[in-house]
Order: C-alpha cells, then structure tokens, then sequence
C-alpha cells in the first residue's frame, strides 16, 4: 500500500463543512490538494462554492476591480504565548469576477514572525 507523504485524503464536503464549525481544521489542509486538482472549480458561482463548502471565514471585496475573494481556513497555528492570532494560516482561497463565478483558486501559506505582532 503506497501512502502519499503529505497525508492528501479524498475530499468530503459534510467534514469539510463540520470543521468549519467546530473551528478544528484537522482534515481540511490534507483535503484542499484533492478539491482543487480533481473537482471543476472554476467557473462555478459563488453559490454552488458555498454550498460545497459553506460559509468562508473571510471575505474581501475589491468593486473598483469588479472582484472579490473568499477565504477558507486549512491551518492556523498560534503563537507560542496562546494569542488567538495565528502565527500560520493556510488557506482555500477563491476570485471571483463581477459575474460572481470563480476565476481563480490557489492555496496560500502565510508565515508571520512573532515581530510582526
């Protein structure tokens, strides 16, 4: 049996959508590699994305560029003190055009040094 080194498991919707609930991100990261390479993402409306994967944590609009962002948490880690701001998060994060149908989807991993807080 051949086991993939970064722990890639097979999407799953319902426990997807369950960690975002609980705040326990303990599948999704292993999970985001399998959605964005074996499910046709773009071009589906944000609508047909939240029901796939609910609600996103985060979500940034740009009307001056007719686009905006949705952002589901992977990861976070705090700091070493327990500070509720992550010092890494990993992230699903999707475009959209003004048509509100996705244009983009990439994963984002962002470091913070403990400086930086």
């Amino acid at each position: 049996m051949l086991l993939s080194c970064k722990g890639d498991k097979k999407f799953d919707a319902e426990v997807w959508k369950k960690e975002a609930f609980f705040y326990d991100f303990r599948h999704r990261s292993a999970m985001a590699e399998d959605l964005v390479k074996n499910y046709p993402l773009k071009s589906k409306s944000y609508a047909q994305i939240d029901s796939l994967l609910g609600k996103p944590q985060d979500v940034s609009r740009f009307p001056e560029r007719e686009v905006f962002y949705t952002r589901y948490v992977l990861e976070a880690e705090s700091d070493r003190f327990g500070v509720y701001s992550p010092v890494t998060t990993k992230r699903l994060v999707f475009e959209f055009g003004k048509d509100s149908l996705v244009k983009s989807c990439t994963i984002e991993d962002t470091r913070y040094l403990l400086d930086d807080f």
